[in-house]
């Protein structure tokens, strides 16, 4: 799904699948956001490059929001076909280890591998030509990161599971949600310092790791998540 000219969702709830995966091109290159699930969601992914005439350019990195297996289940074949691995160090270690804090409570397979760039808070990288600033946002995870980035004149954030955009009842817009409650290292706490740090985003585009990207005043979504929080969290 192409959502502006150089960002496109490749994989996730509008095919029916589980984790969304967006890809980035700039300088005749990819970088993905989320590296899909398992076979099922690679080959949507795949066809999904092919559709869109991307296959034609490599993928030269991965930036996993967090470890968790429906975001980081096809991180090891990005990386055989050459990619770098991106992320914060302490969701990397669930990356290289597997377990239950990446897969489920270890009910399902997952492929480990080792990261190769830790990413730190707020310390951005430059990608293809496109510069991202990285968040530790934990609370999800501990290890649990925002990117924010401007492609084709919009700015963007990647949320991950930390915030995850839901369509609000009666055309209300959008609502805000969160990730998985089971996670081994879900925090609430933290959450809510997050979330009280998101506060200070500004952001056009919100790219949820789930559900439907938000296309406009994505920081609304994001001042909505505090608020929710606080009516269901405690």
């Amino acid at each position: 799904m192409q959502l502006t000219d150089h960002l496109f969702l490749l994989t996730g709830a509008g095919y029916g699948q589980v984790g969304n995966a967006y890809a980035v091109l700039s300088e005749e290159r990819l970088t993905l956001i989320d590296a899909g699930k398992d076979d099922a969601s690679l080959e949507i992914m795949l066809d999904n490059l092919v559709l869109h005439h991307l296959d034609r350019y490599p993928v030269t990195d991965v930036l996993l929001t967090h470890m968790h297996n429906d975001h980081s289940g096809n991180a090891w074949y990005w990386q055989e076909k050459g990619a770098k691995i991106r992320m914060s160090e302490s969701d990397a270690s669930g990356l290289a280890s597997g377990g239950i804090r990446v897969n489920d409570y270890g009910l399902f397979p997952f492929h480990t591998c080792m990261a190769d760039d830790y990413l730190e808070d707020d310390v951005p990288v430059t990608l293809n030509g496109v510069t991202f600033r990285p968040l530790l946002m934990p609370g999800h995870t501990n290890g649990s990161m925002f990117f924010l980035f401007e492609i084709d004149g919009f700015a963007c954030c990647a949320t991950g599971d930390t915030v995850i955009p839901v369509p609000g009842e009666f055309d209300r817009g959008f609502e805000a949600s969160f990730g998985w409650k089971g996670s081994s290292e879900m925090d609430n706490e933290k959450l809510f310092q997050t979330l009280e740090r998101a506060l200070q985003i500004r952001c056009d585009i919100l790219l949820g790791g789930h559900g439907i990207p938000v296309m406009r005043a994505g920081d609304e979504v994001l001042k909505l998540a505090l608020r929710t929080a606080y009516m269901t969290l405690r």
